[in-house]
């Protein structure tokens, strides 16, 4: 990716203003320090010290996409699929992994933060159970047990 095409002179401007004129014009650190020609890190520290918020690029869609084609391209060359799957059945072969990543799982559910379904009673769980079976949403069925503290969660 090349420095955006800028009608300012960045260089001779002082930080606060570099930094102003990068947020009005939807930059971010990397662009900005591209094309002041420094580190990501002197323009992530200088916004810091400015108290100025810069776009982050690595949330907006246009990146997401070239990751999306990034890992389409890496996964369709058949030695890399082959590798990481010999890599993956490897390690999940392992007891001591296998042991490991289970108990991490078993933390992460009975986590209410992460599986609002751990915050459920006994008798919550059983009405829960019974109105999904209906087939109810998951958050009627939270609305019909008056735990409507949980929808929106994940579950």
């Amino acid at each position: 990716m090349s420095a955006p095409a800028i009608d300012t002179d960045l260089i001779a401007m002082s930080w606060p203003d570099r930094l102003r004129y990068a947020a009005d014009q939807d930059m971010g650190a990397s662009d900005l320090a591209r094309a002041v020609g420094v580190s990501n890190a002197a323009v992530s520290k200088q916004a810091k010290r400015h108290g100025v918020r810069l776009t982050d690029q690595r949330r907006s869609a246009a990146h997401a996409e070239r990751m999306r084609a990034r890992a389409r391209a890496l996964h369709a060359d058949p030695e890399f699929a082959a590798a990481n799957a010999e890599r993956a059945r490897a390690r999940h072969a392992d007891p001591e992994f296998a042991a490991a990543h289970a108990e991490r799982m078993r933390a992460r559910n009975a986590d209410p933060e992460f599986n609002p379904l751990a915050a459920l009673t006994e008798r919550e769980r059983a009405d829960y159970d019974t109105f999904k079976r209906a087939g109810y949403e998951r958050n009627e069925a939270f609305a019909m047990i008056g735990r409507d503290d949980l929808i929106g969660g994940r579950a």
